[in-house]
């Protein structure tokens, strides 16, 4: 099941550079706006309907998030046509602060096609007052990484991708604690590039990467991650606390091309399509 799972990821995201048109999955309702929530308690409930107006039965692969505070549970994974199901959402809000943009993405297709489609949800509101965030003491390893002369190859150009949301604490660790330090080490032969999960294309990206470097089921969910050079993954603020610094040296003494982003050929993808 999971090799079929990531081989619908990736056609999720070729239709999604390609513009192709998404089966028909709907929700009246895909945008939950709940309001202000004091961190203190910050449990939030609710129910998306979802619908399938189309003429053919759509199989509900799967449904996931970026952030580890939203629970979902899939009533069914079958949904013939005209029916509707019920998806019920818990987030669990006292680990943040601030505006918040959180999304859940439905992956499905159309019973008998592989084509895979997403149907992308979003809960929207801010939550104020004392969080229980957890700050990660930085690492004895970590504060004596600086940053000595490198023997660089020239003309490298080391990519770091960090994928978050706003109003998560542990990305704001990140760019606050680690960062700084990061552009720091890096001068002018990298580039960071920071990717919200909030919007589809980033996630799919993200969930490409993950399945590319065999991420297990219960790292998918760290709030923060960072991808570099499209080679190496860290996921978590105590990981890319420990990890970045030493990684962005080696990229930067690496005389090997880097391994680059996930990219889709668009016809290459068309290719697959008609041999599948």
């Amino acid at each position: 099941m999971s090799g079929r799972r990531n081989h619908i990821w990736i056609l999720a995201a070729a239709l999604l550079s390609l513009g192709v048109v998404a089966a028909p999955l709907v929700c009246d309702q895909p945008t939950f706006q709940f309001g202000t929530v004091d961190a203190a308690t910050g449990i939030v409930a609710h129910v998306f309907e979802l619908h399938n107006q189309g003429p053919q039965s759509l199989v509900l692969d799967e449904v996931t998030s970026p952030c580890g505070c939203i629970a979902i549970r899939l009533a069914t994974n079958l949904l013939a046509a005209g029916e509707s199901t019920r998806l019920p959402v818990t987030l669990d809000l006292r680990h943040r602060n601030g505006a918040q943009q959180l999304a859940a993405h439905v992956c499905y297709h159309t019973r008998g096609l592989e084509a895979a489609s997403i149907l992308s949800l979003s809960m929207q509101g801010t939550v104020v007052g004392n969080n229980q965030a957890m700050e990660v003491a930085p690492t004895a390893s970590a504060a004596r990484v600086t940053s000595p002369p490198l023997a660089v190859a020239r003309g490298r150009l080391v990519t770091v991708e960090l994928f978050g949301e706003s109003g998560c604490e542990s990305c704001a660790t990140v760019r606050r604690e680690i960062l700084p330090a990061a552009r720091t080490l890096l001068g002018g032969r990298g580039v960071i590039v920071e990717r919200d999960v909030f919007e589809t294309t980033n996630f799919v990206l993200l969930v490409n990467y993950q399945n590319r470097f065999g991420v297990v089921k219960s790292r998918r969910n760290d709030p923060v991650s960072v991808v570099v050079d499209g080679c190496r993954y860290l996921g978590g603020v105590a990981e890319i606390r420990r990890d970045l610094l030493r990684v962005l040296q080696e990229r930067l003494r690496a005389d090997a091309e880097p391994g680059g982003a996930v990219a889709v050929d668009g016809r290459a993808v068309r290719s697959q399509f008609e041999r599948f």
